[in-house]
Formats: C-alpha cells, structure tokens, sequence
C-alpha cells in the first residue's frame, strides 16, 4: 500500500509543474504581445509627429492603414499614387487621408478620407 500514496504525489507533482510552466509561458506571452503593442505605437507616434512638421495635421487621431498592395486602392484619386509600404493617415472627422512614403521620407498626397474608404472597401 505504500506504492499508491507515492504515485498519487508523483501525479500531483508533475501537474504541478505543468501548471507552473503554462503560467510562466503565458505570462511570457502576455508580454510579448504587449512590447509589440508599444512598439507599433509607437511608431505610429513617431510616423504622425514626422508629418506634421510638414502639414498642419487635425487634432484628432487618425487610422494608420499600411499599403501592402496597391490594387486594394482603385479609385480614380488613388490609383497610380500608391506604392507598396506607403502609409494611409485617415482623418475621418475632417475627411482627410494623408498618402506618405516612408522609404522616400516624402508625403505623396492629400486626397478624400471617403475615396480612399470606397476604394478599399471589399464585398
């Protein structure tokens, strides 16, 4: 009888531990995901205060959309503006989309929030 109480604790033992390295593991990953978070923002901080040394920007926070291909955009104020890696600031309060060219350090054009939306809007 003394095997069944030694193999209970083993048993317990090594749940335990499992449950111990699911915790670390997803605190791991909690974290993870949040420096990624900071990251993204900001960069996305950095990409608005880069552009308003140029332009006037609206007070409000904008949607950043990432270009990742340009035939996403057809509209007819977009079209041919567009490259790949460009970013969208999307103002929808003042109906304003700023195009920027992060590889050219360059802003491209100022169009219609609207037409930008229509163009990328998929059915």
């Amino acid at each position: 009888m003394k095997k069944r109480p030694r193999i209970f604790l083993t048993v317990v033992c090594i749940i335990c531990v499992l449950l111990i390295t699911l915790l670390i593991l997803g605190a791991r990953y909690r974290n993870d995901q949040s420096n990624k978070l900071d990251k993204i923002n900001d960069q996305n901080v950095a990409l608005i205060n880069r552009i308003n040394k140029e332009l006037d920007l609206p007070y409000s926070k904008p949607i950043i959309v990432s270009v990742y291909d340009p035939a996403d955009f057809n509209a007819n104020m977009v079209v041919g503006k567009l490259q790949k890696d460009d970013k969208i600031l999307l103002y929808l309060n003042s109906n304003e989309a700023v195009i920027f060219r992060p590889k050219e350090d360059k802003i491209i054009d100022i169009v219609s929030a609207r037409a930008v939306l229509n163009a990328n809007t998929k059915y």
